[in-house]
């Protein structure tokens, strides 16, 4: 696979930055595939599927204003439409100015917010972002 893949990215003229990055991601994603959730998740019944995810994610949820208050049906409705994204280390999440499509909770790992360029904050695991996005959904 990595030789195919190094092909393609050398035909395709790929930068050598972003082919880094693309490998990085491609190991992380083969390393994680010795358990796969979404496929587990996939064969549970719904309420198994439900209860896990909010076994799972409601601490998350919750610390979200928007959601503190919300009723169990609406979280448990919620957490089955979480879905899973990773990021390697210099990737862009969502850039400024651009128009936000969802709320993002930070698992683990941590994200750098910039604005105008210039270095914010830290974001560290048990945080979010981009809930507003949802509101004007």
């Amino acid at each position: 696979w990595r030789k195919q893949l190094d092909t393609f990215m050398r035909d395709k003229r790929v930068p050598h930055d972003l082919r880094r990055r693309v490998r990085d991601f491609v190991d992380r994603q083969r390393e994680r595939r010795a358990f796969n959730e979404k496929s587990l998740l996939q064969n549970l019944n719904k309420s198994l599927r439900q209860e896990l995810a909010m076994h799972n994610c409601s601490e998350l949820i919750r610390k979200v204003p928007l959601f503190a208050s919300a009723d169990k049906a609406f979280l448990a409705w919620l957490v089955t439409q979480l879905q899973s994204d990773h990021h390697g280390a210099d990737e862009d999440i969502v850039l400024q100015g651009e128009f936000g499509n969802g709320c993002y909770f930070i698992s683990m790992g941590s994200v750098n917010v910039f604005k105008d360029g210039k270095y914010v904050t830290t974001l560290r695991a048990g945080s979010h972002f981009g809930e507003l996005a949802l509101l004007s959904a």
